[in-house]
Formats: C-alpha cells, sequence, structure tokens
C-alpha cells in the first residue's frame, strides 16, 4: 500500500545540460549569471529600493565561465567534459568530480535544468 517508489538514476555524462538564466560576459570571459531578486515585475517595482539593483549577480571562475558558455542545450555532459578537458587540461583534474559538482549546484541554484538527449526532462 505504502510501497517506496524505485529511484531512477541516470548517467550524468548522457544529459544535456540547458541553461534557464540571463548572462553576461566582461572582457576576460567571465561570466555573470542574473537572477531576479522578485518573481514578478510588480514586487520589485513595489518592494525594492530605486538604488538597489533588481538582479542578484553571481560572478563564475574561468573555469566555471567556459563551462557555462559551452552549455548550449545540444551538447552532452561528457562533450562539455572533453572541451573542458581540453581547454585547462591539468587543472581541471579529477575532471568528471569537478564538473558533477559544478552541474550539480547550477542545478541546486535553478541555473540549469537536465534533459535526455531527446529533450525529456529528468
Amino acid at each position: 500500500m505504502f510501497a517506496k517508489k524505485a529511484k531512477v538514476t541516470h548517467n550524468l555524462l548522457e544529459l544535456v545540460p540547458r541553461r534557464l538564466r540571463d548572462y553576461d560576459v566582461d572582457d576576460e570571459g567571465i561570466v555573470t549569471v542574473r537572477v531576479p531578486r522578485f518573481k514578478y515585475q510588480w514586487m520589485a517595482t513595489r518592494f525594492l529600493p530605486k538604488w538597489k539593483n533588481p538582479n542578484i549577480l553571481t560572478r563564475l571562475d574561468a573555469i566555471g565561465s567556459q563551462v557555462w558558455l559551452n552549455i548550449d542545450g545540444q551538447r552532452t555532459v561528457a562533450a562539455i567534459a572533453a572541451l573542458a578537458d581540453e581547454r585547462f587540461g591539468e587543472a581541471m583534474h579529477p575532471l568528471h568530480d569537478r564538473l558533477s559538482v559544478f552541474l550539480h549546484s547550477l542545478l541546486r541554484r535553478g541555473f540549469i535544468s537536465l534533459h535526455k538527449p531527446d529533450g525529456t526532462q529528468v
């Protein structure tokens, strides 16, 4: 009657991440992700002081910025890992562990979503 559901596990390397937030790139190639402070615009106009930024800004480091720019909704995590390894080499190792932690952090914050290659969301 109250049986637990079997937990479905997915291979992270086969999934396709998609960006959900707007972002800016500076001259050095560093990405700043913009997240609205309020879900609705009327809340921002009513509750936010005029001098305060309506967005929360999250600045990524060089490796995180490169990974963020490689997330295009078409590449799998394995392809993104290969591009990061090609660009950063030994500085990125252990590659899959670091990439997994970074992508889970982005997912937990609502910056990205993960999809199967056929387009269904995980």
